[in-house]
């Protein structure tokens, strides 16, 4: 008597599931969006993910630029005697124009004894390159970045050994 109540699992219910899962693959699969149209003359980096929103440098240096809150700002944290990474995670920058920049920022907060450096990366052509944002408590700058599809990357270093030092970026 138990023999046929496992037949009928095996026969309808383990095949409806896997449709039912086929059909939610296939819906996932159309709901993904397309990959934007980008400039001709745009480089695109390869740890870029075009399905992710791309920010735009604005067309003059003194303009803020308007981003979705999963593009930072960021916290993180600099440790004693190593360079640590911090990078955007759901988004990208792309320049507007050959002379385009990545203003970044940073600070410790208040409440933080410790000191720490930073740096921030921009492109020259498709090169990356890291510029020194400053040492303290805050810093700021703009790094190059020319035509190019990028993620925005910082790194920090306490300079109070032992203690690391909170770090607030964008």
């Amino acid at each position: 008597m138990r023999k046929r109540p496992l037949m009928f699992l095996a026969a309808v219910a383990i095949p409806l599931t896997m449709i039912g899962g086929i059909n939610a693959t296939a819906a996932f699969a159309d709901a993904t969006p397309p990959a934007p149209k980008l400039p001709e003359n745009v480089w695109v980096a390869p740890d870029v993910d075009l399905t992710k929103p791309i920010v735009q440098a604005p067309e003059n240096s003194g303009a803020s630029v308007a981003r979705p809150a999963a593009c930072g700002p960021y916290a993180g944290t600099g440790f004693p005697l190593v360079w640590t990474t911090y990078q955007w995670i759901d988004c990208s920058y792309i320049g507007s124009t050959s002379s385009a920049t990545k203003g970044y920022s940073w600070n410790s907060p208040n409440w933080s004894e410790s000191e720490g450096c930073a740096q921030g990366m921009g492109y020259r052509s498709s090169s990356p390159y890291w510029i020194t944002l400053g040492c303290g408590k805050s810093g700021s700058g703009s790094a190059s970045w020319g035509n190019v599809v990028g993620v925005p990357k910082f790194q920090s270093i306490s300079i109070s050994a032992p203690l690391s030092v909170p770090i607030n970026w964008s």
